[in-house]
C-alpha cells in the first residue's frame, strides 16, 4: 500500500467512527427527550416516539441498501 492509500484507509475510518457517533448522540438526545416528554402524555410525546422510530428505521435502511449495492460491485470499486 502506498501512503496516499494508507491515509485514505485511515480517514475512511475516522469518518466511519464519527457518522456512529453521531447517530448514537441523536439517538441519545432523542431517548432522553422522550423520558422527559413521556409523563405529560400528550401530542407531543407521539409525535416524539414517531419522529425516533422513523428516524432509526431511516438509517436501518440506508445502511442496508448501500451494503447491498456494495454487494453487487466488484473488488476495489466498491469503496
Amino acid at each position: 500500500m502506498t501512503t496516499l492509500e494508507k491515509a485514505k484507509s485511515h480517514l475512511v475510518g475516522f469518518w466511519w467512527i464519527s457518522l456512529f457517533g453521531i447517530i448514537t448522540g441523536f439517538v441519545l438526545v432523542g431517548v432522553w427527550e422522550y423520558r422527559i416528554i413521556l409523563p405529560k402524555a400528550g401530542t407531543s410525546s407521539r409525535f416524539s416516539s414517531s419522529l425516533l422510530v422513523v428516524t432509526i428505521v431511516l438509517w436501518v435502511v440506508f445502511y442496508v441498501a448501500g451494503e447491498k449495492t456494495r454487494a453487487k460491485v466488484d473488488g476495489a470499486k466498491n469503496y
